[in-house]
């Protein structure tokens, strides 16, 4: 059995806040990741989900150090990532690339998008021109642009070609590792449809391992081969997409499914609405965070803090309902 491509072990990220105190150090910490862990086989999708304001995208970044964590380690390809240095940096940027949420924002205005393209090559050192004009147009035809595309402006496409522009530049240097954050989440619902389409194909063609970060569980469903729920934070519960659609064990978790819309105006459901205060994450409650919303809290999850256990293959959550 082949090892991890990527593990993640207790990736930390607090921010200060607040008015400083002596010498300008913030007296309050937001915990924006605490103590993130999970492991990414090579060619495998695992979903990372949770409402907004989560930690899934701080987690994405923190991954490829486009963020300096507060704790923690990330190997990728058995190699430390933090404790790279510079040049070391550039070259494993090379086979970890990441496709953002905003494809206009993430793309130069004043460049072509055939410039835009190349650039990685020639950052990367691929100095044929002839390479590097050939590779812009293979991965321009796999995206479904023509080659017209290449001499215009990012504001002259749509949403959805702007997305398969920026997938295409995340392709350039044939990466093993894909961090998609919610790539789909501002275009409409039948575009989205397409670049999913499009992430799958070009997942089975280049063996990419993806990291993908989203808030629609009902698109996450059909694309992962696992699924980790966050929740300010820290990961609650993590399993492969059956399991965790069929029989979810956090309380949190079937919340979220609940919410969930079907399409069919007949069907009848009992949902678990969730009640209560979402707590800061400045100043979060003493044992479980989820106690403040959860309907099934007990006692000891206002003292204890609860890690997660294993319940089943590959089935692991963080609830003290299930310890023992």
């Amino acid at each position: 059995m082949s090892r991890p491509l990527l593990e993640v072990n207790g990736l930390s990220k607090h921010f200060p806040v607040g008015p400083g105190g002596l010498f300008g150090k913030s007296h309050k910490q937001l915990q924006a990741v605490d103590g993130v862990s999970f492991s990414l086989m090579p060619g495998e999708l695992l979903s990372l989900v949770g409402e907004s304001g989560c930690g899934k995208s701080t987690t994405g970044r923190l991954i490829l150090r486009l963020l300096q964590p507060t704790a923690g380690s990330v190997q990728f390809d058995g190699e430390d990532v933090l404790t790279a240095d510079r040049h070391r940096l550039k070259a494993l940027r090379r086979e970890m690339q990441v496709i953002f949420q905003d494809p206009y924002a993430s793309l130069n205005p004043r460049m072509r998008i055939g410039t835009i393209l190349e650039e990685p090559l020639v950052v990367h050192g691929v100095s044929d021109k002839e390479e590097r004009r050939r590779r812009v147009l293979e991965l321009t035809a796999q995206v479904g642009l023509t080659e017209s595309a290449l001499s215009r402006f990012p504001h002259e496409f749509s949403g959805g070609q702007r997305q398969r522009i920026s997938i295409a530049r995340a392709l350039m240097l044939s990466p093993r590792l894909i961090v998609a954050d919610e790539p789909v989440s501002s275009l409409d619902v039948s575009i989205q449809a397409q670049v999913i389409n499009l992430v799958q194909d070009l997942r089975e063609a280049y063996g990419l391992a993806i990291l993908f970060i989203a808030h629609d569980l009902n698109m996450v469903r059909h694309i992962s081969d696992r699924v980790a729920v966050m929740y300010l934070g820290r990961i609650v519960e993590l399993a492969d997409t059956a399991s965790l659609y069929s029989s979810p064990r956090h309380p949190y978790t079937r919340a979220l499914l609940d919410a969930v819309c079907v399409p069919d105006p007949t069907v009848k459901r009992d949902r678990q609405l969730l009640t209560g205060d979402l707590p800061s994450p400045v100043d979060l409650p003493p044992g479980c965070r989820f106690q403040t919303r959860c309907p099934e809290v007990i006692d000891r999850c206002r003292s204890v803090d609860p890690q997660l256990i294993q319940v089943g293959a590959g089935h692991q959550v963080a609830c003290l309902l299930h310890e023992g």
